[in-house]
């Protein structure tokens, strides 16, 4: 489908397929991004996008297919192929190297040298400061990538891209890691490089993205593309259908008991030097979202909870008493899990099993005078495994290898496996796909209707108004608003987050 610039294509991926031992990642996929083009690439964890824009970017070869830049077939066989013709690959998890420069970071690997072969300090950071100025914003080259924000380090990559001429962006969830103002101002950017003729892909899992940057979008399912779409003439119900193959049957969320049973009470809580006189409560069978922006001190209280940090002031009760949490051991005594907001580095070890990582919590269950009962365990972890319909090969499966989705599953399912009264979950949906976001709305859910009480955060307002029965909303470190269910509204509670009074 042409889109109004009807601009020429950028690039045109014909029939590429590409497979693995047992597993078919692309079959005859055709792709194209025109130029002057925000090009969305869409799809659950496992549909494709990343083994496609890895063959685009030259770090992975297809089994068949042909591709064209600016017309031309060419065969792109390693990343500095791709480089050559234009291509600019900013991963999620982004390359640079922080102990080094942002000058440094921009021109590592294409260094410039001066006519008598010395390194033109000078030269490089003129032409950092340019490609900045490009950008609209101002940033040191001189600064250590170490001291910058993530927003600020997806920039650096944006002009390291564009040091090498790039006229084709690929974009991979460039912001899992922002706030929404962050975000607006990448848009902005983003929207800036499209006007000067670069095309953009831009690999999200965040439907309301979408609609706000993407002039069209495509959408791969199983390794097939399913479609593609004018974002103008597209609902967002349409998009979750091609997705997932099927519409959302969205269930009623559970209401909290008549009858609020306090299950915790925060009073007067002040740490980290951020969080300032919190006071809530929550109740039995709740589920209570946490709006804010970032640095407004949302992942603090749930560290402070959990005894990560430590408590400066105030007090905590749990069922009417009175309880001091000095670590996270005294946290899981009691009855409290925290599903943390980088689960990788901090919620799982990675390189071991999926049992390991759902029984670490509680294996001293297992334990007797001759070692594990490796039976025993092996019963609790498949039950666990079927609960909450974790897809996995085997038990003995690394984390590392299964999608977000199931990865977020585990670490839910080792709390379950302690038999957690309290959750407290920081962005449990982040980098997850659609359709797994919903199977997580929805133990949630089940948690909450079996007894457990729930704090959620999540930058995704509408997310939390989809799960939540109660908001707060914090500001700078204090509580600044609360809203019940029947008052919720997305535009009102991002107002209250940016400090502004209902």
């Amino acid at each position: 489908m042409e889109i109004s610039n009807g601009h020429p294509d950028a690039l045109t991926m014909l029939e590429i397929t590409k497979s693995y031992p047992g597993v078919e990642a692309l079959r005859k996929v055709s792709f194209s991004v025109k130029e002057s083009e925000i090009h969305s690439l869409v799809g659950e964890n496992g549909a494709g996008k990343s083994t496609l824009m890895r063959i685009a970017a030259g770090e992975v070869q297809p089994d068949e297919g042909q591709i064209h830049f600016k017309g031309k077939k060419v065969v792109i066989r390693q990343p500095s192929d791709s480089q050559r013709l234009g291509v600019g690959f900013i991963h999620q998890e982004l390359n640079l190297i922080p102990e080094l420069s942002i000058v440094e970071n921009i021109f590592l690997g294409h260094l410039i040298v001066n006519d008598f072969g010395i390194l033109d300090w000078g030269l490089m950071k003129k032409r950092a400061h340019e490609l900045f100025d490009q950008l609209g914003v101002e940033i040191s080259p001189s600064a250590r990538v170490s001291s910058l924000g993530m927003a600020q380090r997806q920039l650096v990559e944006i002009a390291k891209a564009l040091s090498l001429e790039a006229t084709f962006l690929i974009m991979d969830e460039p912001t899992s890691a922002l706030s929404i103002e962050e975000i607006n101002r990448l848009f902005v950017i983003i929207q800036r490089l499209r006007n000067a003729g670069v095309a953009v892909v831009f690999i999200t899992h965040h439907l309301k993205e979408i609609f706000d940057i993407a002039d069209r979008v495509s959408v791969l399912r199983d390794g097939v593309l399913v479609g593609v779409r004018d974002v103008a003439e597209l609902k967002e119900s349409e998009l979750v259908q091609m997705m997932i193959g099927h519409s959302l049957n969205r269930p009623e969320i559970h209401t909290v008991q008549k009858e609020k049973v306090t299950v915790l009470n925060v009073d007067d809580l002040n740490a980290n030097s951020k969080l300032k006189h919190i006071t809530f409560s929550l109740y039995s069978q709740e589920i209570l979202g946490i709006a804010g922006l970032m640095g407004s001190g949302r992942t603090e209280l749930l560290r402070a909870i959990f005894g990560i940090d430590q408590i400066e002031s105030g007090s905590i009760k749990m069922n009417g008493r009175k309880i001091h949490i000095r670590s996270p051991k005294d946290a899981i005594r009691l009855g409290i899990g925290l599903a943390p907001e980088d689960r990788k580095n901090q919620g799982l070890v990675s390189m071991l099993s999926l049992t390991v990582n759902i029984t670490f919590p509680f294996v001293q269950r297992f334990l007797s005078i001759l070692g594990i009962d490796f039976k025993e365990e092996k019963k609790t972890v498949e039950y666990l495994v079927k609960e909450l319909s974790i897809k996995t090969p085997s038990l003995s499966q690394t984390v590392d290898n299964l999608s977000g989705g199931n990865k977020q599953k585990v670490v839910l399912a080792k709390w379950l496996g302690c038999h957690t009264q309290v959750y407290l979950l920081d962005e449990p949906t982040q980098g997850i796909d659609v359709g797994a976001k919903e199977m997580i709305f929805e133990i949630v859910e089940k948690l909450a209707a079996a007894g457990s009480s729930i704090i959620v955060i999540s930058s995704d307002i509408e997310e939390l108004t989809r799960v939540s029965d109660r908001i707060i909303v914090l500001y700078k470190g204090g509580i600044y608003g609360e809203f019940q269910r029947k008052d919720f509204n997305v535009e009102n509670i991002m107002l209250c987050a940016m400090g502004k009074q209902q």
